[in-house]
């Protein structure tokens, strides 16, 4: 995410590019970039 800040993105959808592709476009125009799944996961309890 943003000035390093780590999120978790979880979404319901029946096209899943689509939404990863709506994502990383999001997270682009921010600066921010989208990780492999699960690279975040350890940050986070849940």
């Amino acid at each position: 995410g943003p000035s390093g800040t780590a999120l978790i993105v979880h979404a319901l959808t029946n096209n899943r590019n689509r939404t990863a592709s709506e994502v990383r476009y999001i997270f682009s125009r921010k600066g921010g970039n989208l990780g492999e799944t699960g690279s975040v996961s350890y940050l986070f309890d849940h």
